[in-house]
């Protein structure tokens, strides 16, 4: 069948109220070409660690191990890597999905003996959030190049991501917002140490026993970044002048509690009166699970179905019931399934798509009371925590050391 478009071309000029305002495109030329500001080259650097790291065979031998990085290095990617050859377990023992993500539990990093940065379970916490920012696909593939994939008996490496402050695994949505280069040259005789727990090898396995012994000692993989000799001068050394705004996980004193199943009914309701914590918060999480965890659901997570924000006795925030709480999750950018996204007072505007900048907040400075009321109605007892993302300033001052601000 022939067509005669003209009558829809000719009303074109009768929409002259709409075609108004800034023109963003033209889909009939060519774009225009950019660029990004600074070309580099890269590639990866094998480093030993201080101390071999082995894995701990139950909880009580659970340690940290530190190590520094080597002053020779200039400009480096802010996520550093552990690289990880897990041996065959062999017949009734088989690894966990996704097994590196259950590797790294702990991270700790010190500026002149000061703890800047600290990360009680990395798993609980940081994981769970990047991970939820991340499409389908992407989330696929992410998981089958770092964390060993499917699990089974057989022999995997796994390369564990262990994020610096300026990591974009601290960002939302950070595999499109990088933080930029980690200036290696900034810290003088004050260089960042580093700490790190490994999880016990019990916590590895969804069968039989883990590994007692890594194929090899693990070695820190390094991304070093070289773009132009007076790129790196420049960018190499930024005492006293480096500062980023990035964010920080912070749990609320006296929030770890359980319930019993019996008390899991959807009536029953948890108060808790917290110490009013520093700082401005883009929401506050409520991890929550079955008291029954196992290595198999570590990443499985339930809701509450009623959840109040009281500051002085007035109610700050009140969802109601379940859909309220799955539909403001939705409104809010988070992906993922209720068991994949643990609930949250959420307080910024869509935070579930935070990538590097201020999207508000609560801060309890003008307040005396802060009380958090929960419900939940699951019919199985429930373990949670309340754990608070806040909003913080990193800085190198003119000394080399590495400090931390809320302000």
């Amino acid at each position: 069948m022939t067509t005669d478009l003209q009558q829809w071309v000719y009303s074109f000029a009768n929409q002259g109220s709409w075609n108004t305002g800034n023109v963003v495109k033209d889909d009939l030329v060519p774009g225009s070409w950019g660029r990004i500001a600074t070309p580099y080259a890269t590639r990866f650097r094998k480093l030993p660690t201080d101390t071999p790291i082995t894995i701990p065979d139950n909880a009580a031998g659970e340690s940290f191990h530190h190590f520094y990085l080597p002053e020779s290095l200039y400009l480096h990617s802010p996520t550093l890597y552990l690289q990880c050859k897990l041996p065959d377990l062999g017949n009734g023992n088989t690894y966990v999905d996704n097994v590196g993500l259950h590797v790294l539990k702990s991270l700790v990093f010190l500026s002149g003996g000061q703890t800047v940065y600290q990360i009680d379970d990395i798993r609980r916490t940081m994981w769970p959030d990047y991970i939820n920012s991340l499409g389908t696909q992407q989330k696929a593939t992410f998981l089958a190049t770092m964390f060993g994939g499917t699990g089974g008996q057989g022999a995997r490496t796994v390369m564990v991501p262990i994020p610096l402050f300026a990591s974009a695994y601290y960002s939302r949505g950070g595999y499109q917002n990088p933080h930029g280069v980690w200036p290696a040259q900034s810290f003088k005789n004050q260089r960042i140490e580093i700490q790190i727990k490994i999880a016990n090898k019990t916590e590895w396995v969804s069968a039989g026993t883990g590994p007692s012994a890594f194929v090899e000692p693990p070695k820190i993989v390094v991304k070093e970044i070289y773009p132009t000799q007076a790129k790196i001068s420049a960018l190499a050394n930024q005492r006293g002048t480096y500062s980023l705004n990035s964010r920080e996980w912070f749990p609320i004193g006296g929030t770890k509690l359980s319930i019993t199943a019996g008390q899991s009914n959807g009536i029953h309701q948890t108060d808790i009166l917290i110490n009013k914590p520093d700082g401005t918060f883009s929401e506050l999480v409520v991890i929550a699970q079955a008291d029954s965890v196992s290595n198999a659901n570590r990443f499985t997570f339930v809701r509450p179905t009623y959840m109040k924000l009281e500051m002085d006795s007035a109610i700050v925030l009140e969802y109601e019931d379940s859909d309220i709480i799955r539909m403001l999750h939705y409104a809010a950018g988070y992906e993922g399934t209720e068991a994949d996204v643990p609930a949250r007072y959420i307080f910024g505007a869509h935070t579930g798509r935070y990538a590097g900048f201020y999207v508000g907040g609560i801060n309890f400075d003008n307040c005396t009371n802060v009380l958090l009321s929960l419900r939940f109605n699951t019919s199985a007892a429930v373990d949670f925590e309340v754990v608070g993302i806040r909003y913080c300033k990193f800085i190198i001052n003119s000394s080399g050391l590495l400090r931390k601000s809320y302000v």
